[in-house]
């Protein structure tokens, strides 16, 4: 996924090169239904995590917190079928990821591909960015690259 720097990484400073002033952290908040529906069990979960961050790694991107909501009050898997406060459009993980990471909501932004995801970022006061999903079959068809980057260009 590619990112503006401006606004969508760091805050619009207008010419800002000041390497004090860059910086965000990045989580990933997640609905993982298929656990309540019985697909897979949440103990497959933190190995989904650590391909995500080896993939990353190369590109020096960190996390500074992963968190999923099991729960689907429809689902199968009768310990993840209820209903909660941490499943999204609910604010319940947004908050508790922000709390952990002792970030401020108006200052943070949340990215998602559907209207949950906007939603549970509105009602915690983030700056909300809704990506098209019509437009994921153009990103599919860009080739990974074979193997990281050497390093940051300068």
């Amino acid at each position: 996924m590619l990112f503006d720097r401006d606004f969508a990484v760091i805050d619009d400073v207008p010419y800002n090169v000041d390497p004090a002033r860059a910086g965000s952290r990045l989580a990933i908040v997640s609905n993982q239904s298929g656990v309540a529906q019985g697909l897979f069990p949440e103990g497959s979960l933190p190995a989904v995590r650590a391909r995500i961050r080896a993939l990353l790694a190369p590109w020096g991107v960190t996390f500074a917190g992963f968190s999923w909501c099991p729960h689907q009050s429809e689902g199968g898997v009768p310990a993840h079928a209820v209903a909660c406060e941490c499943r999204k459009p609910a604010p319940g993980m947004l908050a508790a990821a922000m709390d952990a990471l002792g970030a401020d909501p108006a200052e943070s932004r949340v990215i998602g591909d559907i209207l949950n995801d906007v939603q549970a970022g509105r009602a915690r006061g983030f700056r909300k960015l809704l990506i098209d999903k019509r437009q994921r079959d153009r990103v599919a068809a860009v080739p990974w690259p074979a193997s990281a980057p050497a390093g940051p260009r300068s």
